[in-house]
């Protein structure tokens, strides 16, 4: 026979909370819309963290949570949605395969959308070592890249 064991004489006060699953590392990981920061954000450490479609067009058509960015600089509400600029996906990759850490390079893959053939915009990328809430964000360009992909 089979001994079960005797059942909870009483219920819990409070359901217990399921486990969060946090990817392993060395994962792809796909960022959600923070509200502290304005912004999407990968909560854990991945091998990648793409903003997924949380920066697809712009405030003025389908863009989630404008305007989307840390310092106000956002990429404005006029213009046609995939006819106009705006940055509509940003990946951040370990060079190594790695997780992503302080102080190791990283490839950074913007995708946006030029206006007409591109060659009047340009994208420009800057990290800051700390971005923290209430931090006086110091912004540090690391370069520029033509729409053309030159």
């Amino acid at each position: 026979p089979t001994i079960l064991p005797a059942p909870t004489p009483a219920p819990t006060p409070a359901p217990t909370p399921s486990p969060v699953a946090t990817p392993p590392p060395g994962s792809d990981l796909t960022a959600e819309f923070d509200s502290s920061y304005g912004a999407p954000r990968c909560s854990s450490v991945g091998r990648s963290c793409s903003s997924g479609v949380l920066l697809n067009g712009k405030a003025n058509n389908v863009e989630p949570n404008p305007p989307n960015t840390l310092d106000g600089c956002a990429d404005g509400s006029y213009g046609s949605y995939q006819g106009d600029e705006s940055n509509d996906k940003i990946t951040v990759t370990s060079v190594n395969g790695g997780p992503l850490r302080a102080g190791e390079l990283a490839y950074v893959d913007a995708e946006v959308w030029a206006w007409s053939t591109g060659s009047s915009d340009t994208a420009d990328f800057y990290h800051a070592a700390d971005a923290t809430i209430g931090n006086n964000v110091v912004w540090v360009h690391i370069g520029s890249v033509g729409a053309g992909g030159s």
